[in-house]
């Protein structure tokens, strides 16, 4: 399925609302569902591509390109904490494994 940019944006937004709990006049209970399982779409295709990201910090991604946040930055930021992370949790675990074998 090939969605424009424009229900692309409009799917963003409806998750966007959905996520914070907002409920506004104009969208009715099917919108609401239809932003659910946008969301969810989304959420498959992050494990997909193994993204990495939980349900939670999907949200907020979506949540800041809908506030305008460049994808492609985001999406660098991202990967760079992922590396940071791994970084800091590999050299935790060899700190702890030579620090045992030295003594």
């Amino acid at each position: 399925m090939i969605v424009s940019v424009g229900e692309g944006k409009a799917a963003l937004r409806l998750v966007s609302e959905c996520m914070a709990g907002e409920s506004t006049m104009s969208s009715s209970d099917g919108s609401v569902v239809t932003a659910k399982e946008t969301f969810q779409i989304l959420m498959e295709m992050s494990k997909l591509l193994n993204t990495g990201l939980d349900e939670t910090t999907l949200a907020l991604c979506v949540r800041l390109c809908d506030n305008g946040a460049n994808p492609e930055a985001l999406a660098k930021v991202i990967t760079e904490l992922m590396r940071v992370k791994r970084e800091v949790n590999g050299q935790g675990n060899s700190a702890t494994g030579t620090s045992g074998t030295s003594r």
